[in-house]
């Protein structure tokens, strides 16, 4: 017999784990949906993990039982801002190049996906020419040892 919402709920506010592994069962698909239109960056499964978590802590806190699907989705909308807030926070802050700034953004969902060799050839593309022949001279030419 499948379990109403308003009792997987109450039941895992008691601290009962295998009908929160159900309401994550059940909603997972959704947040990972949201992740996938929003941010994007290849953690979107490590977001819904997160997203879980910070539930499964403040639980407590849901008042009404049947309103779960509203407020798992409203943690997940405060994620997201605070996911594109850092963002700016750490490009503001290191005051880099814009070439740079796009660099380490292609580089961190590049090097989830591709081999090393893959990554360096993507991120020696993307480099000025300038600062490409140094890198190559450098490291490839061999005058690093």
């Amino acid at each position: 017999m499948d379990k109403t919402l308003e009792e997987l709920v109450q039941k895992a506010k008691e601290g009962n784990q295998k009908s929160f592994d159900e309401l994550f069962n059940r909603y997972k698909g959704s947040i990972h949906n949201l992740f996938l239109r929003s941010i994007n960056d290849g953690l979107s499964e490590d977001h819904v993990q997160n997203i879980f978590m910070e539930a499964f802590r403040n639980i407590q806190q849901l008042r009404n039982n049947s309103a779960f699907g509203g407020w798992i989705h409203k943690i997940a909308s405060n994620y997201i801002i605070d996911c594109y807030r850092d963002r700016g926070k750490q490009k503001e802050n290191k005051k880099l190049p814009k070439y740079r700034i796009l660099l380490l953004d292609i580089i961190d969902v590049v090097d989830r996906e591709c081999t090393k060799e893959d990554t360096l050839r993507i991120a020696l593309s993307l480099l000025p020419q300038k600062q490409r022949d140094l890198v190559e001279a450098f490291y490839i030419g061999g005058q690093d040892k």
